[in-house]
């Protein structure tokens, strides 16, 4: 089983023809959504996404909030299936 960092759709698909893929961490957060194909497919495909992210940018102010009884703030806003235990 292998763990990967900075990478594609394409990248994961080519991988796992090779070895089990377990989780994929890439730069991810409410202000950066470049990724969330890559998150989709990590869901639909059982595969844990684990974001790296600064969660303020530049001085701005941030807030998180939910009205999900059980919500995890932050991760549960920016919908992160299988981090942490995230309630989908």
């Amino acid at each position: 089983m292998v763990a990967l960092s900075n990478v594609t759709q394409e990248h994961i698909e080519r991988d796992r023809r090779i070895v089990p893929i377990v989780s994929v961490q890439n730069r991810y957060s409410f202000a950066d959504r470049e990724w969330d194909y890559v998150v989709d497919y990590c869901e639909h495909n059982g595969i844990v996404f684990i974001p790296w992210f600064r969660l303020g940018r530049a001085g701005l102010p941030v807030r998180f909030s939910s009205d999900r009884p059980g919500a995890s703030g932050c991760a549960d806003q920016l919908r992160l299936p299988g981090c942490c235990g995230v309630p989908r």
